[in-house]
């Protein structure tokens, strides 16, 4: 696979969202002092390897496949990345609503469709609580 498979654009969409202030998602990576680390940040050819390492399968959608970090606190490295479906890397963010009901702790995601309602009504219950 060459510079135009989705590996490749995946790599300098990591670079673009920590270093191009033009990246629309630039703001939050830099503000939270988001970086890549020295082993990826100028060779693309480190990163494939441990992508193809670590469960990267060229055959995957995005959907299916996505680049997370495990901590968002931390930057892009082998020790704090990972290969999960595009659903469960929304799940990774900081815009997520966490909310815990018998012990029980899901985005708002899963319990809109644990009890059947719709996320803007849950959003409107938690408006009269405020």
């Amino acid at each position: 696979m060459g510079k135009g498979d989705r590996l490749h654009h995946l790599y300098y969409g990591m670079i673009s969202r920590c270093y191009n202030e033009q990246n629309p998602s630039y703001k939050f990576y830099s503000k939270n002092n988001i970086t890549v680390c020295d082993e990826w940040i100028n060779d693309y050819l480190k990163f494939k390897e441990w992508a193809l390492l670590n469960g990267y399968d060229y055959s995957k959608t995005r959907k299916e496949q996505s680049l997370d970090r495990i901590d968002n606190s931390k930057g892009y490295s082998p020790e704090n990345c990972r290969w999960v479906s595009h659903s469960e890397n929304c799940k990774n963010t900081t815009r997520n609503i966490w909310l815990t009901h018998n012990g029980k702790t899901m985005v708002m995601e899963d319990w809109s469709k644990e009890i059947e309602r719709k996320q803007d009504i849950m959003y409107s219950y938690l408006a009269k609580d405020e």
